[in-house]
């Protein structure tokens, strides 16, 4: 394995979370979910996407261990990059469908008919994808 390689595989960034922006009632996918990740002055924080990672941060480090080891053994490692980026946005939408507290307000639970934060449409689920960028 040269050093190149190892550079090469250093420059290489899993971005996990809402890549493509949508629109939902008029507000941006992307609004809703930072809006939601850090609270507003309406909306309480109930964060996902850091909590998502930090959560299953020993785990994504034991992948990439496992990436660069194969790597220095010569093998393709891109199947694994792209399931590790699969495995990050099945973590966060877990964590999106996990009814992360604190509780909806009643005002909320009666507007949408359901207690089940973060969930009204599914679309800032739906929306939670993966890219792989070669930095």
């Amino acid at each position: 394995m040269s050093k190149e390689l190892l550079k090469a595989i250093d420059k290489v960034e899993i971005h996990a979370g809402i890549i493509h922006d949508k629109e939902n009632k008029g507000v941006s996918v992307t609004d809703y979910a930072i809006f939601n990740e850090f609270g507003t002055s309406t909306i309480e924080a109930r964060p996902f996407l850091q909590t998502a990672f930090n959560e299953n941060q020993k785990k994504y480090e034991g992948i990439i261990k496992n990436i660069y080891e194969k790597a220095l053994d010569g093998k393709d490692i891109d199947i694994d990059i792209n399931k590790l980026g699969e495995l990050m946005v099945n973590d966060i939408k877990e964590k999106i469908s996990s009814n992360i507290q604190p509780k909806n307000a009643d005002s909320t639970i009666a507007k949408k008919g359901s207690s089940k934060t973060l969930i009204d449409t599914g679309i800032m689920r739906s929306s939670i994808e993966y890219r792989v960028v070669h930095v």
